[in-house]
């Protein structure tokens, strides 16, 4: 999906947020912070995230 097209029914109409945080638990920490990257399929809904490297 980062390329643009939708590996699931290869729409074009991509749209992706603004780096997102997320708080997750963790048993090491107490609480991690990660940045999230979603993009979506216009056509068919279908999401991926990923994390983002800091």
């Amino acid at each position: 999906m980062k390329d643009g097209i939708c590996p699931k029914c290869g729409g074009k109409e991509i749209y992706a947020t603004r780096d997102n945080e997320h708080i997750e638990e963790s048993p090491i920490n107490d609480r991690k912070l990660t940045a999230l990257k979603t993009y979506a399929c216009a056509g068919c809904g279908y999401l991926e995230q990923y994390i983002q490297k800091t």
